[in-house]
């Protein structure tokens, strides 16, 4: 099965799907789970946006599945929680863009490990980006979540049309994005999305 192009605004539910596709979908505005997967055996998640849900991706028991959950190339922000791993889910989680999540951008509710190289979380900073992890170090009861090593920059080309100054991609330049800017250059807060935004006096540099 493939779920592609498709704009959800609700849950898309996979109970032990055998080898299917989710990609080039928008996942916006879901009050639960945007994507939820129970075991998922060969699941593909690639090439999505999940945006302003309550969780980005909930995996469910995906240890059990062979072949393993592949989540890649997706962007993955604004979220309350990105990717939620529950009840002894691992799989490859890799080359995303995982940043700029109310709560936690990877959330480890299980006494497993898990393993998320080479994603960008939003910032370099790897001070900044445990703080956007749940695991073993917030609580000793739940697995270790390794991400490094990690990306110095977006998966993503910049885009070639945005605002320049609307740092928080609202849509609108206002006090708002001055704030979201001092934050990030004094106060390690998030990066502009994309950073290319906050380059307001065109030098070349945020």
């Amino acid at each position: 099965d493939i779920f592609r192009n498709n704009i959800f605004e609700g849950t898309l539910s996979l109970y032990r799907g055998i080898n299917v596709t989710v990609e080039n979908n928008t996942f916006r505005n879901s009050p639960g789970n945007a994507l939820y997967s129970n075991v998922g055996y060969g699941l593909i998640v690639q090439n999505n946006t999940f945006t302003n849900n309550a969780r980005g991706i909930y995996l469910d028991l995906a240890s059990f599945a062979f072949p393993p959950v592949q989540i890649r190339y997706n962007q993955i922000y604004g979220n309350q929680i990105g990717i939620y791993a529950y009840d002894r889910s691992t799989g490859i989680i890799e080359y995303n863009d995982i940043y700029n999540n109310l709560n936690y951008s990877l959330y480890n509710n299980q006494d497993r490990n898990v393993t998320a190289l080479n994603n960008w979380w939003g910032s370099a900073n790897e001070t900044l980006i445990a703080q956007s992890i749940y695991d073993f170090y917030d609580s000793q009861t739940k697995g270790v979540v390794k991400f490094s090593p990690y990306l110095n920059s977006s998966v993503f080309p910049v885009p070639s049309t945005f605002l320049c100054g609307d740092v928080n991609k609202n849509g609108a330049v206002n006090l708002a994005d001055i704030i979201y800017l001092v934050n990030y250059v004094f106060k390690g807060g998030p990066a502009p999305i994309p950073l290319a935004a906050g380059d307001v006096n065109k030098n070349g540099q945020v």
